[in-house]
């Protein structure tokens, strides 16, 4: 399912990018349909970014694999997405800010916002 998909690195020289304690983020293809999950089959598109100045996105651009320079909108959308997507620890170098300007969510503590709902799924599933 990666393999199949086109790599692009993209490379930011005056950006710098967060990561986190969950640093892969799958985003919807258009069209997702709502209240249905996002995971590695069916994104659109899977962002990972690999150090403070490069990021890989896979997804189906029909270009094929390459090489891009970052701007600052797709950094923001990263650092975004990146701190939306962590579970309790979002990282980043001492030296930059790339949280800057962003509303960061809550530690979660739990992965669904109902967890008797996912206990009730895993009881219905042992019957």
């Amino acid at each position: 399912m990666l393999y199949e998909r086109d790599w692009v690195l993209t490379f930011y020289a005056r950006r710098s990018l967060a990561t986190s304690d969950t640093p892969v983020v799958l985003r919807p293809a258009p069209g997702h349909p709502a209240g249905m999950g996002v995971g590695i089959a069916n994104a659109g598109e899977i962002n990972v970014p690999l150090d403070r100045r490069v990021a890989l996105s896979m997804g189906d651009t029909s270009f094929g694999d390459g090489r891009a320079a970052g701007v600052t909108k797709t950094a923001l959308y990263l650092n975004d997405a990146t701190a939306k997507n962590a579970r309790r620890y979002i990282f980043h170098h001492p030296g930059d800010g790339p949280l800057r300007g962003l509303t960061l969510p809550k530690p979660r503590k739990h992965e669904l916002s109902n967890p008797e709902s996912a206990a009730a799924l895993v009881q219905d599933g042992l019957e």
